[in-house]
């Protein structure tokens, strides 16, 4: 399968749908972007994090030794770790849990999806709702397929 040509599926849509649709479309293709991006940070922030500064701590000191430490300093200090490792982590996850329905929009919106009598209202959109409807398209059956691999991965 060939790369996804963001800039020609813009122009595809706004000639078949119009300048409206196509700027919903790439608003989502925009956050799709802004998300993995979003996603990467915290992943490596975390890991920075426990590099820079648990793994020397770790390395003098046993982790209870660190946790139930009688300094309230570095009973603080590894308090505050923990919270910001787990921050970022969740930060990761609700970025990359939002990278599926955001690719539901873009591929919505890409074939007009939402459009018309019986189009699809914007609160349910999802990769469900979107891999249901593609099934019974026809002329959409590769599209099916990706989704459908991505919605049926167990990592997803």
């Amino acid at each position: 399968m060939q790369p996804w040509n963001l800039e020609a599926t813009k122009t595809l849509v706004a000639a078949r749908y119009g300048e409206a649709q196509a700027e919903r479309l790439w608003d989502s293709l925009q956050s799709i972007h802004k998300r993995k991006y979003i996603a990467g940070y915290h992943f490596h922030e975390y890991k920075r994090l426990l590099s820079e500064q648990l793994d020397p701590r770790l390395a003098v000191k046993h982790p209870l030794e660190l946790m139930l430490a009688p300094e309230d300093d570095e009973r603080i200090s590894i308090h505050t770790l923990r919270l910001q490792v787990v921050a970022h982590v969740l930060a990761c996850m609700q970025s990359m849990h939002a990278l599926g329905d955001t690719l539901a929009y873009a591929v919505a919106f890409s074939l007009g999806l939402n459009l018309g009598a019986d189009g699809l209202d914007d609160s349910k959109i999802s990769v469900n709702s979107i891999v249901n409807i593609l099934k019974f398209r026809d002329e959409w059956g590769e599209v099916h397929g990706a989704l459908k691999s991505i919605k049926t991965h167990e990592e997803f």
